[in-house]
């Protein structure tokens, strides 16, 4: 459960530029909680405006050998 977690939290990070962005303790809470180190980042298109939890690390685009496998 926590690589799913992990791969959708991936797939959200895009750069989107926002005006305002709201970087969130309480998602810093559920990932301290569930153990795990990740980022999440949710853009609300009505507000315009970025939900943000551990920027640096959403900011970094890994390559996809790292994070997705393929059967062969």
């Amino acid at each position: 459960m926590k690589y799913l977690f992990v791969s959708i939290m991936f797939m959200l990070t895009t750069q989107a530029h926002a005006l305002d962005e709201e970087q969130s303790t309480q998602l810093g809470k559920l990932f301290d909680e569930a153990g795990v180190k990740g980022t999440f980042v949710l853009y609300d298109v009505s507000a315009d405006r970025r939900v943000v939890h551990n920027l640096p690390r959403a900011e970094k685009r890994p390559i996809p050998a790292s994070t997705f496998k393929t059967a062969t």
